[in-house]
């Protein structure tokens, strides 16, 4: 069984840095055991029994040679981190926040389709709630692309120290006018070029994925395989569901596009959930309480505490009247004259 639950004290140990950069800007408040972190997983298995890609995809995980370390979090950041640990070999971690509350934007067809998760508040999108066992299943998803090949994930990591790479995509570039009847349009080959657009790597992977989906797409309805979205021969997604695909890690826009087509999707279908339109239209709270145990939460508060601040120009008096101007002096003056404090 490739599933390793870590109790909160090995997951602090072994999670340290992870953990620990949580504290303040994720809400994370401690783990749980990993016996309740078992639990939870196994909860979720039965609540999505009747989707047989949630069956196909845990049992491909539970058991896989491959070890996937599992931790239950209060609060904390909902992620699969392949280089989770702060071993020097590092081991993939599910972190997932089993208090979670997550909700999600409900578009419309039209145009809501196209709003940004940014603008949807205020262009009146509704929200309802998600189960948080959808985001627990989507983290196990991306274990599994990890098992099945881990460079997907290990070189894009890789990839992220020094400076920022430049990504580009094989783009059709026009070489020659071709023959009048034989190639009317003209004759194309494919030529890497640079990715356009500021922001994260992710944000221009998703920018250059939705050009590359233009490109290819044609007249509207007709559907064409493409090798950079489908590598293994699918047809496109509509236009429409291919705004799901802007990520808000480092992580390349393909991870989250093979993993919502492949896994989420499919058990939403399955289980009569509707699908999130947008890879960002959920948002999530906590309602986690701290850990009383944990060890990294007393050493933020020990951090946080202000220190004692002695007021300038303050003086300590003897019994004799005379007058120092510390504690420490005071003292030595009271042991050599016997004098009481």
């Amino acid at each position: 069984m490739s599933l390793k639950y870590l109790d909160e004290k090995e997951a602090e140990k072994i999670c340290d840095s992870t953990l620990s950069g949580w504290i303040k800007n994720s809400g994370y408040k401690g783990c749980h055991s990993a016996k309740e972190t078992k639990e939870a997983v196994e909860d979720a298995k039965n609540w999505a029994k009747d989707s047989k890609t949630a069956r196909d995809l845990m049992s491909f995980v539970e058991n896989s040679e491959k070890e996937i370390l599992v931790v239950g979090m209060f609060g904390g950041y909902q992620c699969f981190d392949s280089t989770g640990t702060d071993n020097i070999k590092k081991a993939p971690v599910v972190y997932i926040d089993l208090e979670a509350r997550l909700t999600r934007y409900v578009r419309q067809p039209g145009g809501q389709l196209h709003f940004s998760p940014e603008d949807c508040k205020n262009l009146g999108v509704r929200i309802e709630a998600l189960d948080n066992r959808v985001a627990l299943l989507h983290e196990f998803g991306h274990a599994k692309q990890w098992i099945e090949n881990p460079l997907i994930f290990d070189d894009h990591f890789k990839q992220q120290k020094g400076s920022v790479p430049t990504p580009t995509i094989p783009v059709p570039v026009k070489v020659d006018d071709g023959d009048p009847l034989l190639n009317p349009k003209g004759v194309y080959q494919q030529v890497p070029k640079s990715i356009k657009g500021g922001g994260a790597i992710g944000a221009n992977f998703a920018q250059a994925i939705q050009a590359r989906a233009t490109e290819v797409w044609g007249k509207k309805g007709q559907q064409m395989r493409d090798p950079l979205l489908n590598p293994n021969g699918e047809f496109l997604l509509t236009a429409e569901e291919l705004q799901a695909f802007t990520p808000v890690t480092g992580y390349s826009v393909r991870i989250e596009a093979d993993n919502i087509a492949r896994h989420e999707w499919p058990i939403c279908d399955d289980l009569k959930i509707p699908r999130r339109i947008n890879y960002r239209d959920i948002q999530g709270t906590t309602t986690a309480n701290s850990s009383q145990n944990s060890v990294l939460l007393k050493r933020q508060a020990e951090a946080d505490k202000p220190k004692e601040k002695i007021p300038v120009g303050t003086t300590k008096t003897c019994s004799c009247g005379q007058t120092f101007p510390s504690t420490v002096s005071l003292g030595m003056h009271q042991r050599k004259t016997g004098h009481l404090p």
